[in-house]
Order: C-alpha cells, then structure tokens, then sequence
C-alpha cells in the first residue's frame, strides 16, 4: 500500500509516494508525473546536507524582539551574518586556522547559547581565511570581536598587525542582520553555497550546529485538504519521475498544514 507523504521545507513541499507494506522490487511512478523534470536537482552529498541545514535553521528561527541596551529600545531580530576574517595565518592550512581559532570561537560561541549555526570558510584574495557564520542567537559585535582577536592572538595571527599599528585590536570581524532580505533561506544557501568543496582550501570547508546535522525534514501524510491548500498558494509545480515539488512562498509552510499537523510541525522544530 502506497500513502502519499509530503515533505515540509521553507519554501517548498515535496510530495512522493511511500510504501508501507512488503518489500517491493520494482519502482513506483510518481502518481503526478507528466513530461517535466527536475533539472535543479541537487547530486552533491555536501551540498544537499548544507541546503537541508539552511532550511532547518530558516524555519526554526522566527522573527523576534530584541532589546539593544545601548539605542535603549527594542528591534526585530532574526538571523545574523556574522564575518570573522584572520589578520595574517602565516604557512598555517585550513586546518591549522580551524584547530587554532575557528574552533576555539564556535566553543564560545555555544557557552553564549549560539546553538544553532552554520559557517563557511572561505579565501581572501590575499589567501588568507575568513568564516562566514549565519546564526538565529544575536551576540553583541563587540563581545564576537574581542574574543575572535583573543584567539588571533594566541595563535600568533596578530603580530605583524601590532608590529604595525601598535595593538592587538583590528577590525576583523562584521556582523549584521540579513532580517531586511526578502527571501532570506535563498540568500544564506546562494552565499553558503559559494565555492563549497573548494580544492584551494586544505581542511573543512563548511560545517553547522550538531542539531541542525543530525535533524531532518518534517515529513506527514497529506490529504485531499493538504493538497487544496499547497496548490492554492503554489508559485510552480515541477514534477519528476519519483516526486512533485511544490515552490511555495517564503514562510508559508504552515499555511498547507491542518491544525494538528501544525502542532506537529512546531514540537518537530522545537526537537531540532
């Protein structure tokens, strides 16, 4: 007996077809496949764990307020675009940077309650690393500057900056929220995508909270009802051989659920 599952994601549903009774050997058609197929499909294991991971964090992080004790009022607050840059790395890899700073930093980070992120490496034309990390925990620029430059500095990265200019404080980090994007899941993946696997890079090239890794799609039985509601709002149908992916509106997900599913749907985010 096959039930039709949807599959839950920002911006999109994706409907297939599972099998619930003996084991079968051959494959099911999608019940709604046409000629259409799916040329955005995704082959690259990282790649598809990175989107899954954007989408989780995107969907677990509402629109909040903040209190900012120094403008003394409150703001909206959802996710930060945190950039860390090291000053100077000398001969040091990837993995040296990591083990010595990257990783020392997401530590504090977590103490702060940062427990969910993802961060990316990337090279400057300079060849040195900075991180891109995107997070739903807002942590003050200036505490994120003072610790970074803290780590630079034991491991060395600051020193031809202090022989030069006389301290150990540079600029070398940036935050901002990314709250003003209109489709903020299609901005982090475009941007956390960028050179992912990037051979010039020797060590880790992206990795996210254990949470959001180990987490997964929220996934129900849709009904006749659900359906109604997915193609009401649907902004394209694509169809392929084994499923129908469904482009909804950013932020919409809980407009095709039932009641019950909803509840469902919140106590899955909040397992994450």
């Amino acid at each position: 007996m096959y039930i039709p599952i949807m599959q839950v994601r920002n911006s999109e549903v994706i409907v297939y077809e599972h099998w619930t009774g003996p084991r079968k050997l051959h494959k099911q058609e999608n019940p709604f496949s046409g000629s259409s197929t799916y040329s955005g499909r995704m082959t690259n294991g990282s790649v598809k764990r990175l989107q899954k991971a954007v989408t989780l964090l995107v969907q677990k992080s509402p629109r909040v307020s903040i209190y900012n004790p120094v403008a003394k009022c409150h703001h909206p607050f959802r996710l930060s675009f945190v950039t860390l840059t090291i000053a100077d790395q000398g001969k040091d890899n990837a993995k040296d940077v990591y083990r010595k700073v990257m990783a020392k930093w997401l530590r504090w980070g977590r103490r702060a309650g940062m427990t969910d992120y993802i961060w990316k490496a990337e090279l400057q034309q300079r060849r040195t690393l900075h991180y891109h990390i995107a997070t739903n925990k807002f942590l003050h620029w200036r505490d994120i500057r003072d610790t970074w430059n803290t780590y630079q500095k034991k491991a060395g990265y600051l020193q031809q900056f202090a022989a030069k200019y006389g301290h150990f404080k540079p600029n070398s980090t940036d935050v901002h929220s990314i709250r003003k994007v209109r489709n903020i899941e299609r901005y982090l993946t475009k941007y956390m995508m960028k050179g992912v696997g990037n051979s010039q890079i020797v060590g880790k090239t992206w990795d996210c909270s254990k949470n959001l890794k180990d987490a997964s799609y929220f996934s129900t039985e849709m009904t006749p009802r659900n359906l109604h509601l997915i193609r009401s709002i649907a902004k394209k149908e694509i169809r392929t051989d084994h499923c129908t992916i469904f482009r909804i509106p950013q932020d919409a997900e809980r407009a095709v659920l039932d009641g019950i599913q909803r509840q469902e749907f919140n106590i899955h985010l909040k397992s994450i």
